[in-house]
Parts: structure tokens; C-alpha cells; sequence
């Protein structure tokens, strides 16, 4: 197997800076816990430029699910941080409209792979 075949195919070519801050999951009750433990919010608080949510792997967004990423949202806009969102399903993507977050979040920054939300972060890291 050569090193191309053992890489992470859902890394970017070049490492995250330091001023960007990952956080992905595939089940909603994680996602649940760790913003109901301020586990995120607390890393936004920090103020990384840049905060990537990963979502692949997670087929639904429910109600909860919806307002918890509003509050990250919009945490994010008052700290001046960009949230980036990657791996993001039809049916989290319709949900994220319906509550009016596409706007909000921008669709600059939401990426069906987490490839290219990582491609992204890299770019808003920098300016």
C-alpha cells in the first residue's frame, strides 16, 4: 500500500492551523451532550478564527439538533468566529433551511464533504 492509499482521504493536503477548531459526529445524542456540557461552546468561546462542524454520518437533524447549531451559529457570529459546516446530508441541509440557518451560517460555508469544509477552513483561517 503506498503512503497516498494510508492517508486520510478527509484531510486537507496541508495541516489546520491552530486557529481552527474541529468538532465532528455522526449521532445526534453526541452532539446533544457535548453542547449541553458547553463542550463546544466553550471552544468557541476561545475564539478560534475558524470552527468546523462536522456532521457526515448523520442522516437526520431533528428540532433540537436545529437550535443547538442556531446557537452555535449565531455564538459564532458574535465572536467574530466562521463556521464552516462539511458533510452535511439532504436532510440536515433542508432542516438547516427550514429553521432559516443557510443564510445565517452563509452556503460559502457548507460543504456536502468534509474535505472541501476543511479546504475552507484553511482559507477563512487566513484572512
Amino acid at each position: 500500500m503506498t503512503d497516498e492509499n494510508q492517508r486520510d482521504r478527509s484531510a486537507p493536503e496541508n495541516p489546520l492551523p491552530q486557529t481552527v477548531a474541529v468538532f465532528c459526529t455522526d449521532q445526534l445524542f453526541v452532539l446533544y451532550q457535548v453542547l449541553t456540557l458547553n463542550g463546544v461552546l466553550k471552544m468557541v468561546g476561545d475564539r478560534p478564527r475558524v470552527f468546523v462542524l462536522g456532521l457526515q454520518g448523520l442522516p437526520a437533524l431533528d428540532a433540537r439538533g436545529v437550535r443547538i447549531i442556531g446557537l452555535l451559529a449565531e455564538r459564532c457570529r458574535r465572536s467574530g468566529t466562521c463556521l464552516v459546516i462539511g458533510g452535511a446530508g439532504p436532510q440536515p441541509l433542508t432542516m438547516l433551511a427550514r429553521a432559516g440557518l443557510l443564510d445565517e451560517i452563509g452556503p460559502q460555508n457548507l460543504f456536502p464533504r468534509m474535505r472541501e469544509a476543511l479546504v475552507r477552513a484553511q482559507l477563512c483561517a487566513q484572512h
